[in-house]
């Protein structure tokens, strides 16, 4: 996570025309990466139990003028991120020594967070409910509705 990581990436594409896959979660919403991808973009679905935030996502995409969707289709079951595990990073998160010791020995990760604030999934904020788009809980809505199809 790093504020602006998503257009960064966008703006890196576009200029060695190659396409940006969104992704469904991602800091910017569907037209803010359009309008920097300029016509070099995909959007990544995650495919949600509430279809009609899936078919409003895909609404933006189309309006957005992306022609090309990937699908994501490994979340009938939630991934054992072992990574994740072995670092500790759980949602919610939970303070831990560890966690303080990685603050320290990042000051520009945390400068960047403190400044910026923890990037939002903007796509999604939209559509979680009041009260809840702290991006702890909006991960937690979002894992909620990741749908087995």
């Amino acid at each position: 996570m790093w504020p602006g990581v998503d257009a960064m990436l966008a703006k890196a594409a576009r200029e060695r025309k190659l396409p940006y896959v969104l992704s469904t979660p991602a800091s910017l919403t569907i037209e803010q990466a359009a309008k920097l991808a300029l016509g070099s973009i995909w959007f990544q679905l995650y495919v949600l139990r509430d279809e009609g935030v899936t078919n409003d996502l895909l609404r933006h995409a189309r309006e957005a003028g992306i022609e090309v969707i990937v699908l994501t289709v490994d979340l009938p079951v939630p991934a054992k991120r072992e990574r994740d595990v072995r670092n500790g990073l759980t949602l919610p998160l939970r303070p831990s020594i560890r966690m303080a010791w990685e603050v320290a020995t990042h000051p520009m990760w945390a400068l960047a967070m403190l400044n910026n604030g923890v990037p939002q999934f903007a796509n999604l904020v939209p559509y979680v409910p009041r009260g809840q788009t702290r991006t702890q809980s909006l991960a937690a809505w979002m894992a909620a509705q990741l749908s087995p199809m």
